[in-house]
């Protein structure tokens, strides 16, 4: 089982091709309310509602493995397994379902791994859809939200909660 949970940035603004046009009116239904409905708050050029929002870039992920051997035992006091852990090129193959080496030394083994800046994205899916997590559960902490839109760009159905293959993603 593989949990995450991400950090984005929102620098960038999203604006169609000829620029945001926010409303300057506000319609019967919102003129006496504090904020404006859904309605007066689509871009003027293109009816889009995204158009004016700040695009999400994950910039940092925190992903944390469990397993059989592992999950009862808190990460901070038994921060490794040979079952679960992290891997790397050198440690990560398997002769059917048993890894052939134990997990290097100082480097492998970690039921932790942060994942940080632009890359952050590419190499948390090169990690998690490696074959050492094939028929892996993936739980985000905020699934709904940010957390798994990125996940969307490689193909996943969040809302069936299938992968090409055999992960879910919940």
């Amino acid at each position: 089982m593989i949990f995450f949970d991400c950090e984005t940035t929102q620098d960038t603004l999203l604006q169609c091709e000829n620029g945001n046009l926010p409303s300057t009116s506000r319609c019967q239904n919102c003129k006496d309310k504090e904020e404006a409905c859904n309605q007066c708050t689509l871009c003027q050029n293109c009816g889009k509602s995204w158009c004016g929002s700040k695009e999400h870039k994950v910039n940092f992920i925190c992903m944390q493995t469990a397993c059989d051997h592992c999950k009862d035992k808190q990460i901070s006091d038994e921060p490794k397994c040979n079952f679960c852990g992290v891997r790397c090129s050198m440690c990560d193959k398997k002769d059917k379902k048993e890894f052939k080496k134990e997990p290097c030394f100082k480097t492998c083994g970690f039921r932790e791994r942060i994942f940080r800046g632009e890359l952050a994205t590419d190499a948390f899916c090169r990690r998690v859809f490696s074959e050492q997590y094939t028929n892996a559960v993936v739980l985000s902490h905020n699934g709904s939200a940010c957390c798994t839109l990125f996940l969307k760009k490689i193909r996943i159905d969040v809302n069936d909660a299938v992968l090409e293959g055999e992960m879910r993603v919940m």
